[in-house]
């Protein structure tokens, strides 16, 4: 359902967008998370350096706090006290032999914090992975960089790219989109390129009226 957009919402948008999560400005306003992402771009609102910082510290905060918590404090390991014979066979000690990695050993294949990757996924489409200093693994960097300046990506949503180039992760060229948003913009691929543009063309403009109207009204 399209949403109506009063002057009071606009305003209480522009006061707010900077520096209070996405999402606590969709319950605030009782619109979803898409409508409130799209009025901002549309009014050219972007986070404050010092939110994304901040944002960015906390998700640091809860990923590490998950981390944590996959062994609970008090939980003991089943093989605590066992010499290794006890819990394996011979064989298998053997094997583990070739894989222990000696005092200090770096694995040559591990990454340094900020190093990027390109990964494909199963449908062959290729996307930047990175580096981060609290994870050991690597984490899809178009979604830290989302994340880093709007927070979590809720359930049931996606971070899209703007102009489809899947390896372009700059901040303006990503949207987050619900999957029945998602679903209906794929869906337009089936048009012919002409016909694409055109439905483009009339989003845009429709843009750039809501921009000029709300201008007007400020």
């Amino acid at each position: 359902m399209k949403v109506v957009w009063t002057l009071q919402m606009i305003e209480y948008l522009k006061r707010n967008y900077e520096n209070v999560r996405t999402y606590d400005i969709a319950l605030k306003l009782n619109i979803s998370v898409s409508s409130v992402y799209n009025k901002a771009f549309s009014l050219g609102l972007k986070k404050s350096i010092d939110f994304i910082k901040e944002n960015s510290r906390e998700n640091w905060k809860s990923n590490l706090k998950a981390q944590q918590n996959v062994y609970k404090k008090g939980r003991v390991p089943e093989n605590k006290g066992k010499k290794q014979h006890e819990y394996m066979s011979q064989d298998s000690i053997e094997r583990t032999k070739l894989t222990r990695f000696k005092k200090n050993h770096i694995p040559h294949n591990a990454k340094a914090d900020g190093d990027e990757v390109i990964r494909k996924d199963s449908s062959g489409n290729q996307y930047l992975m990175i580096k981060l200093p609290q994870n050991r693994k690597l984490v899809y960097k178009h979604l830290w960089v989302w994340e880093s300046a709007n927070g979590k990506v809720p359930k049931g949503f996606n971070v899209v790219f703007k102009n489809g180039n899947t390896l372009d992760c700059r901040l303006e060229n990503l949207e987050m989109l619900s999957n029945s948003e998602l679903m209906s913009k794929n869906s337009m691929q089936r048009f012919p390129e002409e016909l694409r543009q055109l439905i483009q063309l009339k989003g845009a403009l429709k843009r750039q009226i809501n921009k000029i109207e709300n201008k007007n009204h400020g």
